[in-house]
């Protein structure tokens, strides 16, 4: 059942949406209108880039500062994101409708989602379905019919506009392979917390207990049961700020009520397995959420 709060999320959510497509969407008519005042592309996109920038700034200096914390490694990466695929992107963008029409420019930049299934099979090894491809089509038919394609005399051919075009493609192409590396460490978002985050758990590394699962199985004169865990007690709040830690994230963490039978302790009595396996773990929390997050990022890069 969705609560009243999830609704209006939603409904926030969509707005943003619908509002976001309206402002992309007369980005490329209210570009060609400054040209006919005599603003050249690069001036246009300067000062759309500083108007997003100083708004944006301002509004995080003054609500949410965290998120100018980035991580040094990731520093050239923005530099290039922020270069290229966003000012680059733009100006040539801005460059095809100047040089076309707003139309072309916006057919021409629709391409992107083929490069980046291109990039998706090549790259990152993702199977095209048949729902990849109806997406494709789907996606560039809507704009083509949006910007009326049909319209033969809207569309205005030339060479150095249309290879921009192309070119503010092929650089969405990058905005998306850089954010994607990104998002996971600033997605900005939260970790929810059942209750309070005191109740206790014990989190055991899963070669530790395949390693006391192996031992049991080789054990003639023992049957069981035993308890195979970890003893150290954490809460779920420790837990939480150590992720985020570890990570280096600037997500946040949300509370919702704790489930009635959701128990507030849970640690194992490992002495059984000590004393007939001669068995325990050997990898902390730590270090095991440090093998997990190198994991994850490997597989999510």
């Amino acid at each position: 059942m969705v609560s009243g709060t999830q609704s209006t999320n939603g409904m926030k959510g969509y707005a943003a949406i619908t509002l976001a497509s309206i402002l992309w969407g007369t980005m490329g008519i209210l570009a060609k209108l400054a040209y006919g005042y005599g603003i050249s592309p690069e001036a246009l996109i300067a000062l759309r880039l500083t108007i997003s920038f100083t708004t944006l700034a301002a509004i995080l200096g003054l609500f949410s500062r965290k998120f100018f914390k980035i991580q040094k490694t990731d520093i050239l990466l923005f530099l290039i994101l922020g270069v290229f695929a966003i000012a680059f992107q733009r100006i040539s963008y801005f460059y095809a409708v100047n040089l076309t029409t707003a139309t072309l420019a916006a057919i021409l930049f629709y391409t992107y989602p083929v490069f980046v299934t291109l990039y998706a099979v090549l790259s990152l090894k993702e199977k095209i379905t048949f729902g990849t491809l109806l997406a494709i089509v789907l996606t560039f038919s809507g704009a083509a019919l949006v910007v009326r394609v049909y319209d033969v005399a809207s569309l205005s051919t030339n060479l150095v506009g249309i290879i921009s075009g192309m070119l503010s493609s092929l650089l969405f192409v990058l905005f998306f392979i850089i954010t994607k590396g990104l998002r996971n460490s600033y997605a900005g978002w939260t970790l929810t917390l059942y209750g309070d985050g005191t109740q206790t758990r014990s989190f055991c590394y899963v070669s530790d207990l395949i390693s006391g699962l192996v031992k049991m199985m080789d054990t003639e004169d023992f049957i069981g049961p035993v308890n195979l865990g970890n003893p150290d007690e954490f809460s779920i709040i420790e837990l939480a700020k150590k992720i985020i830690l570890l990570t280096e994230s600037s997500s946040g963490i949300t509370h919702k009520s704790l489930p009635q039978d959701d128990p507030v302790q849970r640690c194992p009595d490992i002495s059984l397995a000590k004393e007939k396996l001669d068995w325990q773990p050997r990898t902390s929390l730590e270090d095991g959420l440090h093998k997990t997050i190198s994991y994850f990022k490997k597989v999510l890069s």
